[in-house]
């Protein structure tokens, strides 16, 4: 137990005032005694100078006062000194008179001559003492002389007397303080023992346990403060449990929420952000304590939030973010009012609605598109058939002609609307793959059966470098048949006659294809259990393709020659259809061309 503890300080404290009152006490007493003591001895002189001034007045002259003081020394045991008025020493019962100076100034000799009886203590020189001087004055007449009788007394005897008494009230004193001292040790042990506990119960209480309890053992002021600290780590208890459970609730709903939530307080320091606002803007440190002009650098954002601060009305906008990547969003900032219903701060709630953006322009472009692609044959459909009509069914030459162009115009209709039924189905997730080990040669050998006229009309040489060990792959025959069915047939359609088309499958490693490109891990991540996969390629020397083209190439209706394209009977959506199919299978799709130079187009699949 160290001297700073609350029972050291009681002990303390208590001793230090008693030794306080002791040592006064004992200042006080031990003074009292001796001035007592002296009052006493001067009294005892006085009287014994009483009685020999009287003596010494009832003498005749000539007197020998010094044969008289040395008969009543024996008597008095005091010094005894016989003073002329003038101050002369006339007898002196311890010094020869004649070596002694004058003592006419002497305090008790004057205060004698004044009143009749003096008195003073002072150090003799002569004994080298503290002295007691009691004088007082003898008459004369014509019979005796008169004079001043002085007798004194060392005080050695007064002293030693007081340090006696002294002792004994320091000894008493010591005792007394070695009781005190056990009495406040049990008294301050009994008051601290209590403090003890609380300041135990509070830092259980400091730490978190919350379920410790007092013991209640008496019924003062310390009982009812344990009690009462009971009460309040009952209530503290049920007030953390509400607040931890409005907590988690808080958590969920932040965590829950699609949307971005910041709170900025009005200095413009960050309070909260939620994971959404995190991921939204690709922040990875925390930003919570931090001024939001240090967090985003966006002046659509600072005026937003500046319109909010000046107003404190609700402002809501959309916003165009260029940092991490470009995104549109829709900006709500919702001023926070505190109990005194003062703006406490603003809250930003950022909803991304890039892709409501991007569906809606693709719904645009695809009514746009679906509307010029079908424009075109249902014009010419309408105008050879108003032709028909208006007569010309009776010459058959011209109706046979104009019969083939209506027929081509209708298949054309027919594979745009195919596609699009095929699309729909896959974007909407009403496709239903099944999945199974599949030869790919039996795959490619039909597509190249029935392709195989359209590329000799315009001298294609198709080639087919399937290895006979290559493994087989996990598709659906039906959509693995119509994927390789469009790429050839792009394949042939965009390359002039005499060019070649080939397909070649190869078996890969895994570390091969994660070296290749960026979209491959993501596939082996998915078959992770895999080290080999197969490639199939589609390549072509035809006109190519320029490389900012090409990340575009699957979207739809998209066309580098939209002319070209409709010349040849292209929808502008078998690449759009192939790109959802590769998806569908857990595959991956590259395309890799340049003007002049050809194009090829790999599809990478699992293997059984």
């Amino acid at each position: 137990m160290t001297k700073k503890s609350l029972l050291w300080k009681l002990i303390i404290f208590y001793i230090g005032i008693t030794s306080a009152v002791l040592i006064f006490t004992q200042i006080y007493i031990t003074g009292a005694i001796e001035r007592y003591f002296i009052d006493i001895t001067a009294e005892k002189l006085r009287e014994h100078a009483r009685l020999i001034s009287h003596h010494l007045s009832t003498l005749k002259i000539p007197i020998d006062y010094q044969s008289q003081v040395v008969l009543f020394k024996k008597m008095t045991d005091a010094r005894i000194t016989v003073i002329a008025p003038d101050g002369r020493v006339i007898a002196d019962t311890d010094e020869s008179p004649e070596g002694m100076e004058n003592h006419l100034m002497r305090p008790e000799i004057q205060d004698a001559i004044q009143t009749g009886v003096g008195r003073s203590i002072r150090h003799s020189s002569t004994v080298r003492k503290d002295m007691l001087y009691v004088a007082v004055t003898f008459g004369s007449s014509k019979e005796s002389q008169g004079g001043i009788l002085r007798l004194s007394m060392t005080l050695t005897v007064v002293k030693d007397t007081i340090n006696t008494i002294g002792v004994r009230v320091a000894l008493a004193s010591a005792a007394g303080l070695l009781a005190l001292f056990t009495v406040s040790v049990l008294f301050s042990r009994s008051i601290t023992s209590g403090i003890r506990d609380i300041v135990s119960f509070s830092r259980k209480i400091a730490s978190g346990d919350l379920k410790h309890r007092l013991i209640k053992d008496t019924e003062d002021e310390l009982g009812m403060l344990k009690e009462n600290l009971n009460l309040m780590a009952s209530d503290l208890t049920e007030k953390i449990s509400t607040i931890n459970r409005e907590r988690l609730r808080f958590e969920a709903v932040l965590k829950g929420m699609i949307d971005g939530l910041l709170l900025i307080d009005r200095k413009g320091i960050v309070v909260l952000a939620n994971e959404s606002f995190y991921r939204l803007f690709n922040i990875s440190d925390s930003i919570e304590g931090k001024l939001f002009i240090e967090v985003l650098r966006n002046n659509d954002l600072l005026e937003i939030l500046e319109k909010a601060y000046n107003t404190n009305e609700f402002v809501t906008s959309d916003v165009t973010l260029q940092r991490p990547v470009e995104k549109i969003v829709t900006v709500d900032a919702v001023p926070i009012y505190g109990s005194d219903n003062k703006s406490t701060g603003t809250a930003l709630i950022i909803h991304d609605i890039t892709k409501i953006k991007t569906l809606e322009k693709i719904r645009r472009d695809f009514v746009a598109n679906v509307s010029h692609e079908l424009k075109t044959p249902v014009s010419a459909i309408k105008g050879f058939t108003e032709t028909l009509l208006g007569g010309a069914i009776e010459n058959r030459d011209d109706a046979l002609k104009f019969l083939k162009i209506i027929a081509s115009h209708v298949e054309r209709l027919s594979r745009l609307i195919n596609d699009l039924l095929t699309l729909s189905e896959i974007e909407s997730g009403n496709v239903h793959l099944d999945i199974k080990p599949i030869t790919l040669r039996e795959v490619i050998d039909p597509i190249f059966f029935l392709l195989r006229p359209m590329a000799e009309d315009k001298g294609i040489m198709m080639v087919s470098d399937i290895p006979v060990d290559l493994p087989e792959v996990l598709a659906d025959r039906d959509y693995l048949s119509q994927m390789l069915l469009n790429l050839l047939d792009n394949a042939i359609k965009f390359t002039p006659e005499g060019g070649n088309v080939s397909v070649r499958a190869r078996r890969v490693k895994s570390s091969e294809l994660g070296a290749r490109s960026k979209e491959i891990p993501e596939l082996i991540t998915q078959h992770s259990e895999l080290t080999d996969f197969v490639e199939v390629s589609v390549e072509d020397t035809g006109i190519g393709i320029s490389p900012h083209h090409i990340p575009r190439l699957g979207e739809r209706f998209y066309r580098i020659d939209p002319s070209r394209s409709r010349e040849l009977g292209g929808t502008g959506l078998g690449l759009a259809i192939v790109k959802h199919l590769v998806n569908l299978h857990n595959g991956s799709l590259k395309i890799e061309s340049a003007i002049g130079k050809g194009t090829k187009v790999s599809i990478v699949l699992p293997v059984t």
